[in-house]
């Protein structure tokens, strides 16, 4: 179905592929789709062995976590060149942390079924509308730069809470949106294994200390837990973690 390469690629390599399967199998008969990528460029010019600009994914992944590599490509719409560097590299790796801690508050926003809620229509059918958006995006010729766009659903969360609107209907429509993005992008969704009971211990122990408002105690594990790697962010739902 999906036949590609570089750009570069296009004439006289993937017209000549074609003319040789038109003439050996007949029209039709090789490829539905061709999907050409722009160059990856080093300091302006063309990554290659020649300019000795060249690295691998493996050298990459020495510094930076997969998830924030594949982040920064899809951040460019496929057909375009990257001047690939590190600062481009730590700038995604920003943008992505925004969007995992946009996603750990999901997991720890208090629900509240106990009243009508007036505005839940409205707010279930605006992410109907982020859905559309993100659908439209990657129908544009996977704009995948335009579906990381999460501004608007940030916004309709942020609008919900505002207004009290916390209802089981919505968060959950909220979360199965942003897992359904992770199942096509596969960056949306931290990976956070689960805590090891010391460590979950710790926490719990210093959420009592901080109801008793023992706060060197809390102040204590907090840095205990910074040093194993926990770094805790106190919000009005609860304390969330996340490992740094």
């Amino acid at each position: 179905d999906i036949h590609g390469g570089g750009r570069d690629l296009l004439f006289p390599h993937h017209e000549c592929e074609a003319a040789q399967s038109v003439c050996a199998n007949g029209p039709g008969t090789f490829a539905k789709h061709w999907i050409h990528n722009g160059f990856i460029n080093v300091d302006d010019e063309k990554m290659s062995k020649s300019l000795n600009n060249f690295f691998t994914l493996r050298d990459v992944f020495e510094k930076y976590d997969p998830k924030v590599v594949r982040f920064m490509f899809l951040q460019t719409q496929y057909r375009n060149p990257i001047n690939f560097s590190d600062k481009l590299l730590d700038q995604a790796k920003a943008g992505l942390e925004r969007i995992h801690e946009f996603v750990r508050k999901l997991d720890f926003g208090k629900v509240d079924d106990s009243k009508d809620e007036p505005y839940e229509d409205i707010y279930l059918k605006e992410i109907d509308d982020c859905r559309e958006k993100f659908d439209s995006s990657m129908d544009d010729d996977f704009n995948t730069s335009s579906a990381l766009d999460f501004s608007m659903l940030k916004g309709v969360v942020m609008e919900a809470e505002a207004r009290g609107v916390r209802t089981r209907a919505f968060l959950d429509k909220v979360k199965a949106f942003v897992a359904d993005i992770d199942q096509v992008l596969g960056v949306i969704i931290p990976d956070e294994t689960d805590l090891d009971s010391d460590i979950e211990a710790l926490i719990a122990e210093r959420e009592e200390a901080r109801k008793n408002k023992d706060f060197a105690t809390s102040d204590r594990i907090r840095d205990e837990l910074k040093d194993r790697g926990i770094d805790l962010d106190d919000t009005p739902d609860g304390t969330i973690w996340k490992k740094v």
